[in-house]
């Protein structure tokens, strides 16, 4: 996995605390709510709170880098309508733990969502246009050479801000009929082992048909994988 992968779920998360947090003071401010300090503490762990605990439940933070922009921005507004449904709940059975007021409480969630979705949006932009630029390209082994690898390798290329990049095939045995460019097939499964040695694949996705992808030959390429450090996805037919 990129160090790029590893730190959005981090940065993300970093990103909806301060919104939160920027729209919670924004809301006291400009109504003039004045509470003390362990009780604005205590408010803003709730919120923070809430919000973390419905995007582990939705994996808000695993779709980190796989996902185009719209696609993320949905996920975010989906979140965003369960955390207003449970905020307004939580006002309506416990009044003093949230901020004071219910029109005070929408004003927030709806300046909370806009900061949110805006500054999201910069931000996986930002880094689309980052990985655009080939700086943050995943290195990526097809393990078959029929009709299903032709049509993830046509996906890939024509998403390039997905991160990955097809550096070859491998194919399940010798006499499989070729469907891609023999130039770019690396040999079998049998070699499997020593082709990832050599090379800077880090991303791995099995496009066997299902009647083709035994367990034997699955778990041949999971242990070659998980020797090399590679990750893998599969995409049945």
């Amino acid at each position: 996995m990129s160090r790029l992968a590893k730190v959005l779920p981090y940065l993300y998360f970093l990103i909806d605390v301060f919104s939160i947090s920027l729209s919670y003071y924004v809301v006291l401010h400009l109504q003039e709510i004045h509470l003390p300090p362990e009780e604005v503490a205590v408010q803003l762990m709730v919120l923070i709170s809430l919000w973390y605990a419905l995007a582990y439940i939705s994996k808000l933070y695993r779709s980190n880098l796989h996902n185009g922009v719209w696609l993320r921005l949905r996920h975010y507004i989906k979140n965003h309508l369960y955390f207003a449904t449970h905020i307004l709940l939580i006002k309506f059975c416990l009044p003093d733990t949230v901020i004071p007021g219910v029109y005070h409480l929408l004003i927030f969630i709806g300046s909370l969502m806009i900061a949110n979705l805006t500054t999201t949006f910069v931000v996986i932009g930002a880094i689309s246009r980052f990985r655009r630029r080939q700086e943050n390209i995943k290195d990526t082994l097809i393990i078959g050479v029929g009709e299903a690898a032709i049509r993830i390798t046509n996906y890939l290329d024509n998403n390039p801000d997905f991160g990955f990049r097809v550096s070859g095939y491998i194919s399940a045995k010798a006499d499989d009929e070729c469907r891609v460019d023999p130039a770019h097939v690396f040999g079998t499964l049998e070699n499997l082992d020593s082709f990832l040695d050599k090379s800077t694949i880090s991303e791995i996705i099995i496009a066997l048909p299902y009647n083709r992808a035994k367990s034997k030959k699955i778990k041949k390429i999971i242990e070659a994988a998980d020797r090399q450090g590679a990750r893998i996805n599969y995409v049945p037919d």
